[in-house]
């Protein structure tokens, strides 16, 4: 039977930080798999109609389409854009959050 033992000096700071690392491997995978499944699968299948927020701001988007000017329009592109990547961000760090995934300790 093969083994594998992993060592860690937890009185310097980098290695420790590769200890928290290698301990939430497992749920980082798990985490990244639900960003996957319930972010940009749905949206490939349905659009994002699970995501009340992205929705809305793709919905406005073509509302709105035809009642913007030229002149305005590559704004508004803008703040849909950024409203739209600020709510898959928003919903990026709430998976984080529930598999207990501080990105602040790792690099």
């Amino acid at each position: 039977m093969s083994k594998a033992i992993l060592e860690f000096n937890l009185d310097d700071y980098d290695e420790k930080l590769a200890f928290k690392r290698t301990l939430s491997v497992d749920d980082t995978y798990l985490a990244l798999g639900e960003i996957s499944n319930k972010l940009f699968r749905p949206a490939r299948k349905h659009g994002y109609g699970e995501d009340d927020y992205i929705q809305q701001c793709i919905d406005k988007a073509i509302d709105d389409k035809c009642e913007i000017d030229d002149f305005e329009l590559d704004d508004f592109k803008n703040d849909v854009v950024t409203s739209v990547i600020g709510a898959l961000e928003s919903r990026f760090h709430e998976l984080l959050e529930e598999h207990n995934i501080n990105l602040d300790d790792l690099p």
